[in-house]
């Protein structure tokens, strides 16, 4: 028996709710500094499931980052340094921040995040809420029915053939 919605409808429906939902949540959230995570979100479908890739450092958007493990005041200082020049320099210039990236790289690897000691964020939460939801099922239905209509449409054309 077909599939009454493929994997790729899965697939695009699943492109639709980043588009529409997860990528302007994160640009109201002030998170979009260079495009990099929005250019490395991928998606695919497995299993009659959409499934949404990101670069690894979507756990800090989302949990916060701790502080660094090794915290001997001369790793901290190394740490900060790199960090503070190839990391967060890039990134406060880009938003127009008028900041030490080298600071904020130090707290951070003493402190962790503002988010790690708030306890985490409510980044891609919108995933789970009813107006998503809500989409995910219209669109199915509107596909799901679109397909089952070609499908007896199909039928009825090979039994007229015969």
């Amino acid at each position: 028996m077909e599939e009454v919605i493929s994997e790729e409808e899965i697939r695009q429906i699943t492109l639709e709710v980043i588009n529409k939902f997860v990528i302007p949540d994160f640009e109201e959230r002030g998170h979009n500094a260079s495009g990099n995570w929005i250019e490395s979100i991928d998606v695919r479908a497995e299993h009659n499931k959409g499934i949404i890739t990101g670069p690894a450092y979507t756990g800090a958007l989302t949990d916060g980052r701790g502080p660094n493990k090794n915290q001997d005041p001369e790793a901290i200082a190394n740490w900060a340094w790199w960090y503070g020049g190839n990391v967060f320099k890039p990134w406060s210039e880009s938003k127009g921040l008028d900041l030490n990236p080298y600071a904020v790289a130090y707290t951070i690897a003493k402190r962790g995040t503002k988010i790690y000691r708030e306890g985490g964020s409510d980044f891609l939460k919108i995933l789970e809420t009813q107006e998503v939801k809500d989409y995910i099922i219209q669109r199915i239905s509107f596909m799901a029915t679109a397909n089952v209509k070609l499908m007896l449409k199909e039928s009825l054309q090979k039994l007229k053939n015969s």
